[in-house]
């Protein structure tokens, strides 16, 4: 019967006889004990902190195991290791009791990784490439074949992608990912039975061996690599922290997770919710920092009693919540767990760690950087070692290890006794079962027991007086077959006296979901063991049947906060019109706050006759303890929404909540402030204004501020001078003091910051000599400030009383966003007052930029020629061209050694052109305007065009026709304005719509671009002064490489349409190009800094060769002679490939030279690691990549960078219902706004305007950024790479 019961379940592989495979197995271990010879290791406990009696030596050298990712121990003992691309079997050939040696029996599993092993039978099944990915063939014990990939899609080979595999009691399939697995929906879900309804971030997924059937068992966390299963079959995690996120109100620690059976632990992408509410589930033990790994239960018997049951996890080398860079050795943690009710509490043990300057046997420094532990057979612990090989720590208290050498890695053979009981008790007490070595071993026991085992083992699960560990143990082996177990079995089950047993039997009711059976569940809901209950109502997640949901309304009133919590998510299963009615009807308030959490789960809204009786009901109700009010507090935050603005019930909910502020409890008070906030509770100012004032911790400050910002009245002018004051204290102390903060706290400061300012700059106005220049606050009070209609005159009389030069440069900083008519005359004033170097150069280049005439019309060509900064060259360059004059009419007005010369007016132009490359596209266009001359133009810098300069109310119509190459155009876009507003039409099809010129938008083009010539087509309007149209389309060619489209005269223009316009191949006469008005910031736009800011591309060195080349040709064509200049070098454009093998074989490089080409390039503007340059948080830090990286994939991620971009590093497109579009990172997201980093700056937009917001698939790091270094600039900047430590 038994052999019959057990025929499909884990413990059997239906493709080959089982006796065969089993001696196979026996002859092996046989071999394999009599070759061994004693081992060789060299022991390195001195360089660690270990436990007393514990041993560490360097199993396996990185040159054996690759990358050192995932590893795992098949069913002979051997160790299987990803070694980024593939599976690695290592090999121990001279027999020293190291691996030396490895062979490859799986490929095409992608880069870093896999990180996902599980051997089952004579499958592997592997995480990486496009997920996860099954192998047959692996009894053979040859090269595996491909079977192809189980499930949808995941994303893998990422430090927050698709993670840990394991096999569960059921014998099916277990799989964590992180928040950047591809999770969204139901993207994996196939089964109406998933516990979670919509996968959301980092999530637990069930799956059957064919890869047919998945489920979400869990969701809600940030990235937990490890997936532990304990002795109950309950799933842990240690879940990482957001460490830009450090100091932060809504920063996470590390810390372990349950993973709740349909639950969700409340990590969102900003922030996480906190432990108390709700609507998630708590951690089991807090952290603090930490960078985890994965993790394995430990359910062997080599270690001390106490860590039987302990979950080990690999905490690698944890970051600098500041620079990003690594700021730790690793260490390997172990979690001491305890059943308490219905919960799990524990505390945490750093089990080892690596001494400072500590070293392995062959004297390289230890960096311990872990990533995946296994427990061996002997009962060892081995773990590998990123890029650094795999160690082993085992147990001898005895030192018997230096007489005899280590244990041995081998499974023990086992001699079954004839004894039935004695049978019985070697099963059951077979180590770590969770291990395909012992499973195998349990295959072997089936096979050779002389009586019915599968009856024997369900007998033995009711006999009270056995040890409850192996009565435990007897129903795991049998849990594999759950489906056939018998009815009366599993009803006798939940019978049990022990709890634990209970629990158990609850959850095979769940998986079997038999509706027979349902009643036992029913039963189990009122059971008097909160861990029961809990488990019964995990278990009703699985099914929606309507039989239950009387008792889990009623459980929604239990006395232990997880039952609760599992009966709520049980409801969400349920249509809530069939059971809301029960719940509202309830006089108790838990039972009324957590019937409002079920449709959060369903992603739908509550209906408003619902919040108002609940809210109604609940303002009437005695929430007696911190807890209810808390939840109070929280389901008013989900639902407040629901409700209109004015709702009378809204105000009485505010009144409550004001009432008691501040609550003595600190998490009740920091609630309060949030619904405070968000109801705009104006009457809550002063005493929220008091508290923030009393307050010392600084995180709370934050926060009051943040909520306090929120409110748009209720303060007097006293109170307003107060929260003035302390803004301005905020420039120095604590808030200021970046170290040791997250990287994205200045980010989120500014946005509380910007708000306050918005709300309160009244006030700091007659502070503005306390406003410090060097600061945010600086920037963020003018932005405000800008929109006054004295801010020029104010702006002038600041500056003129100013004494110091540093602090009228920064002054300087605010001209575009004043009154560019008197800003003209003062700055032309201020130039005829000789002022300093510095100081003429900024005054030049605003006053260029201002567009407005001046007294002296040839001031900026002659300023070009005396020379100066950068800025100054390339302002003065663009408002020549954008002048339009001639040479001739500047001549006689020009002085110096260059005046009324026009040979050597244009040489020094070419020379600046030559000293500054990057400048060629501005010189150029000014040159054409001087000389008359013209060249066809590498565009890559839009120009405004219209049909005219006159400032009149009128819709004028554009078109180009451009072509794209085979295979370009898949990923395109197009950025720019109109003033006043435009419509894009591309073949024909309506792309979007822009109304504010201030703000330039973006369009998607993906799929809409075909091979061959493309109708750009723009209906624009202006509605009086100044107008244009300023546009840049990008697309990329099959090679990679970026191509552009731009405004400029290319392009036609008219006023009259006629029909079929928009994609017309010849145009009527009356279409001719348009006027030319300038460069992107000029003239009236000059104010703007938001135009295009951030889409000026430089030339290639190539290109503006060729540029150079030509003008030189027409300067010794006009003049006789030849031009003679610096040149700017030698090197020349390199494609992929060469660029490849460069960095492939670059060795040795000068640091200090090479952070001076990683300053050239811009890298630290998005990774940072510049000593004194400040980045933004735009990309990952590169402290240690070279140590996490193999060459190969850091040369992939230089070359091409959007080759795999981590979904935290990916910008996101907001894009509003009114057409525009912004590129930038979320720092803040509220159920009324959404608040992200744009242009380095910030901004806020309701989330009623917001249209999507998604993901952008291609890297910020531009490609091609190092094909025109050297090969000595590219040799330096790897060496400065590796000495990022």
């Amino acid at each position: 019967m038994i052999n019959r019961m057990f025929k499909y379940n884990y413990l059997y592989s239906p493709n080959k006889s089982f006796f065969v495979r089993s001696l196979l197995a026996f002859l092996y271990l046989f071999a394999f004990e009599k070759l061994q010879t004693e081992a060789a290791p060299v022991y390195v406990d001195t360089q660690f902190e270990l436990p007393s009696g514990f041993h560490i030596y360097k199993l396996a050298e990185n040159s054996a195991t690759g990358g050192s990712y995932d590893i795992v121990f098949d069913g002979q003992g051997r160790i299987l290791v990803g070694d980024t691309t593939s599976v690695r079997r290592l090999q121990d050939k001279d027999k020293d009791g190291l691996y030396e040696s490895y062979e490859v029996i799986a490929t095409g599993l992608g880069g870093r990784g896999p990180q996902g092993l599980l051997v089952y039978g004579d499958s592997l099944y592997a995480v990486g490439g496009d997920g996860v990915q099954l192998y047959s063939g692996y009894e053979s014990g040859g090269v595996l074949k491909h079977e192809g990939r189980l499930g949808a899609r995941f994303n893998t080979g990422g430090d927050h992608a698709a993670h840990t595999l394991l096999r569960g009691f059921d014998g099916y399939i277990y799989l964590v990912t992180g928040d950047g697995g591809g999770i969204k929906n139901r993207t994996h879900i196939t089964e109406e039975s998933s516990p979670v309804l919509f996968e959301r971030d980092a999530s637990v997924f069930r799956f059957d061996q064919s890869g047919t059937r998945w489920e979400c068992v869990s969701t809600g966390s940030r990235n937990p690599p490890s997936l532990g299963m304990n002795y109950l079959g309950e799933f842990f995690s240690m879940d990482s922290d957001m460490e830009w996120h450090v100091d932060l109100p809504f920063y996470r620690p590390v810390r372990l997770n349950h993973w709740i059976i349909g639950g969700d632990n409340g990590w969102h992408g900003v922030g996480a919710l906190k432990p108390y509410q709700i609507d998630n589930v708590p951690g089991v033990v807090e952290v603090g920092r930490g960078s985890p790994n994965w993790g394995q239960f430990y359910e062997h018997n080599q270690f001390p009693e106490r860590y039987r049951d302990s979950f080990f996890v690999c905490d690698y080398r944890w970051k600098s919540a500041t620079s990003g860079g690594y700021n730790s050795t690793g260490r390997l943690v172990a979690f001491h767990l305890k059943l308490d009710g219905a919960n799990w509490t524990g505390e945490m043990e750093e089990f080892a760690k690596g001494k400072p300057g500590g070293v392995d046997g062959n004297g390289t420094p230890i960096n311990f950087g872990l990533v995946d532990l296994e427990i061996a057979p002997d009962g060892s612990l081995v773990f590998s070692d990123h890029n650094q090989g795999i160690w082993r720590l085992f147990y001898d208290p005895t030192n018997d290890y230096k007489k005899n050498g280590p244990p041995s890695l081998k499974p023990k053979h086992i001699v079954w006794p004839s004894d039935q009981a004695a049978f019985l008790k070697t099963l059951l007490t077979l180590p770590q079962p969770m291990s395909e070595w012992t499973r195998l071993q349990e295959v072997r026991g089936f096979e050779l027991a002389k009586f019915d085992l599968g009856q024997a083992l369900q007998e033995y699960v009711f006999v009270e007086k056995n040890p409850l560990r192996r009565r435990l143990r007897a129903f795991r082996l049998l849990a594999s077959s759950f489906a056939e177990l018998p009815t009366e079995f599993a009803k006798n089950f939940a019978g049990c006296s022990d709890p634990k047993l209970r629990g158990q039997a609850a959850w095979l009711l769940g998986i079997r979901g038999q509706k027979a059976e349902q009643p036992f569940l029913v039963d189990l809901l009122s059971d008097p063991d909160p861990f029961v209950r809990r488990r019964a109502a995990e278990a009703l997640s699985r099914n929606s049947s309507q039989e239950a949901s009387a008792a889990l309304v009623d459980r929604l009133s239990d006395p232990v906060r997880m039952v609760r919590y599992t009966a709520m998510t049980a409801l969400a299963h349920r249509s809530i019109d069939d059971w809301i009615d029960r719940a509202l009807g309830s006089d108790d308030p838990q039972t009324v706050m957590r019937a409002l959490i079920p449709a959060k789960y369903q992603r739908i809204k509550n209906k408003p006759k619902w919040v108002r009786v609940a809210f109604d009901k609940l303002l009437r109700a005695d929430l007696n303890s911190s807890e209810d009010e808390l939840d109070f507090l929280r389901v008013v935050q989900l639902n407040a929404a629901i409700l209109n603005r004015d709702d009378p019930l809204l105000s009485k909910i505010g009144s409550r909540v004001l009432s008691t502020f501040p609550a003595k409890d600190r998490s009740v008070r920091w609630e309060q402030a949030v619904v405070l906030g968000q109801l705009g509770v104006n009457e809550a100012f002063s005493v929220m204004l008091a508290e923030l004032l009393r307050e010392s911790n600084y995180v709370t400050q934050f926060h009051l501020a943040d909520c306090i910002a929120d409110l748009a009245g209720g303060w007097t002018e006293a109170e307003q001078g107060q929260l003035a004051d302390w803004v301005l204290s905020t420039q120095s102390g604590w808030f200021a003091e970046l170290d040791g903060k997250g990287r994205q706290f200045p980010g989120f400061w500014q946005t509380v910051m910007r708000d306050l300012v918005e709300r309160h700059g009244e006030a700091l106005v007659a502070r503005l000599d306390k406003i410090n220049t060097n600061g945010s606050l600086h920037r963020l009070f003018f932005d405000w400030f800008g929109k006054r209609a004295d801010s020029t005159d104010l702006l002038l009389k600041i500056y003129h009383n100013e004494k110091s030069q540093g602090a009228k440069l920064k002054l300087l900083n605010l001209v575009p966003r004043m009154d560019q008519d008197k800003m003209a005359a003062f700055l032309e004033n201020e130039l005829s007052q000789a002022p300093v170097h510095e100081l003429r150069l900024a005054l030049l280049t605003h006053l260029a930029r201002t567009g407005q005439p001046t007294k002296r019309r040839s001031l900026f060509l002659q300023a070009l020629l005396d020379g100066g900064d950068h800025t100054m060259i390339q302002s003065c360059a663009q408002r020549v061209f954008s002048d339009g004059q001639a040479l001739g009419s500047y001549l006689a007005a020009l002085t110096g050694k260059h005046s009324g010369i026009p040979a050597k007016v244009y040489a020094r132009l070419l020379g600046h052109m030559s000293r500054e490359p990057t400048l060629t596209e501005d010189l150029e266009a000014a040159l054409q305007v001087l000389s008359g001359a013209s060249r066809e133009v590498y565009k890559t810098e839009p120009h405004w065009i219209w049909t005219s300069k006159r400032e009149v109310a009128e819709e004028v119509f554009f078109r180009k026709i451009i072509q794209i190459p085979e295979g370009a155009g898949l990923i395109a876009s197009v950025q720019g304005t109109c003033d006043n507003e435009f419509t894009l039409f591309v073949n024909g099809e309506r792309i979007g719509h822009s109304n504010t010129w201030e703000r330039p938008v973006r369009f998607s083009l993906n799929g809409k671009l075909k091979q061959g010539a493309n109708h750009l087509a723009v209906e624009a309007a202006n509605h009086g002064g100044p107008a244009g149209l300023l546009l840049r389309f990008e697309y990329l060619t099959s090679d990679g490489k970026l191509q552009f489209a731009v405004t400029d005269q290319s392009w036609r223009s008219s006023s009259n349409l006629f029909e079929g316009w928009k994609t017309a191949t010849k145009l009527p006469p009356d279409w001719e190009a348009p006027l030319v008005l300038g460069s992107q910031l000029t003239g009236s736009w000059e104010g703007n800094a938001n135009i295009l800011k951030d889409t000026k591309v430089d030339v290639s060195r190539a290109e503006r060769t060729a540029v150079m080349r030509h003008w030189a040709a027409w300067y010794k064509e006009e003049f006789g002679q030849a031009l003679v200049l610096q040149q700017e070098g030698t090197v020349q454009f390199r494609d992929d490939a060469a660029l490849h093998t460069v960095l492939m074989q670059a060795k040795g490089g000068d640091a200090k030279l090479g952070m001076k080409v990683y300053q050239k390039v811009g890298c630290h503007a998005c990774h940072g690691s510049l000593p004194g340059k400040k980045g933004r948080i735009f990309g990952p830090d590169l402290a240690g990549v070279t140590l996490r990286m193999t060459r190969q994939e850091l040369v992939d991620a230089l070359i091409y960078p959007s080759k795999f971009v981590p979904e935290r590093f990916k910008a996101l497109l907001f894009e509003t219902k009114s057409g525009e579009a912004f590129t930038g990172f979320m720092t803040q997201q509220t159920a009324d706004s959404v608040t992200f980093t744009y242009n380095e700056d910030t901004r806020r937009l309701p989330v009623s305007e917001i249209l999507r917001i998604r993901p952008q698939p291609m890297s910020l790091m531009p490609p091609k950024l190092l094909n025109t270094l050297s090969d000595k600039e590219l040799t330096h900047l790897v060496g400065y790479l590796r000495s990022l430590k």
